[in-house]
């Protein structure tokens, strides 16, 4: 069923028909931490293809900016995630989770393939699509880094945020975000190369890849969904909401340019 929505002050619509059809054998997988995207894509995607048939990926174990958790502070670290996921993922009924460990992502350092593998060898080949919640800013960042020549070596990782202010018109969502919230352009990372995250981008589904996090906010409330919105997670330091760190700014942005109030509870402020 392809449902429709008009949402916020762009007026941006969006499909459900964004999200890919299965058959009633298959089933489809979620890139998910919690956050507001991927909350959101389990939301629709439990109503459109129903909780059995959803499976929630878990790819912590990735660690963050690449870096794979395996020092024992890490795992304890890691532990603490997982948990926290865990019981997210209960919040919105999801039944089945497929936890990535450590030890997959260590034996193949692509982790594209090693997630690739693992989905073929646990569901036989009936889990055919994994869905991200890269949205409009992601792609983006993809399109800029090509565009510039840092894929090419052309250009530096100094060099990219000049050249994004004098390409600005090109890209205003990714403008804005880097500089009005002071965010980190996708894809560019000491830790992990660009063609990772380009087969990473390529591999998955991106249903909200014509929307912005405000936009996704705005849809969570024509959904009647809110109250799963303020419980999801942008934060990368308490794994709730700190209100402090740069992931919290960025979220407290979004709902500033959405239609929907902020009533999120912020940790320390």
């Amino acid at each position: 069923m392809n449902e429709s929505y008009v949402l916020g002050r762009n007026k941006t619509v969006f499909e459900t028909a964004e999200f890919p059809q299965i058959t009633a054998d298959e089933k489809i997988g979620i890139i998910f931490d919690g956050d507001i995207e991927s909350s959101l894509l389990a939301i629709i995607a439990k109503r459109l293809y129903g909780a059995d048939r959803v499976v929630f990926i878990n790819d912590q174990a990735m660690g963050y900016d690449g870096k794979i958790y395996k020092e024992r502070k890490d795992l304890h670290r890691l532990n603490i995630i997982n948990s926290t996921i865990e019981e997210a993922i209960k919040r919105l009924d999801g039944t089945q989770i497929l936890n990535v460990e450590t030890e997959i992502y260590m034996a193949n350092r692509n982790a594209t393939d090693a997630l690739a593998k693992l989905l073929v060898k646990k569901y036989n080949n009936k889990l055919r699509f994994v869905l991200s919640g890269w949205n409009k800013i992601h792609e983006q960042s993809i399109s800029m880094l090509k565009s510039s020549g840092w894929t090419r070596g052309i250009i530096t990782n100094g060099q990219l945020k000049p050249w994004l202010a004098k390409n600005a018109a090109h890209y205003p969502e990714l403008h804005k975000y880097v500089f009005e919230q002071d965010g980190r352009i996708f894809g560019v990372n000491k830790n992990v190369a660009f063609e990772q995250y380009e087969a990473d981008f390529n591999l998955c589904v991106r249903p909200f890849r014509n929307l912005t996090t405000s936009d996704v906010i705005d849809l969570y409330d024509q959904l009647g969904a809110v109250a799963q919105l303020y419980q999801s997670s942008s934060c990368k330091i308490d794994l709730g909401n700190c209100g402090t760190c740069d992931n919290c700014h960025q979220r407290k942005l979004a709902f500033k340019n959405s239609m929907v109030v902020d009533l999120t509870k912020y940790t320390l402020n």
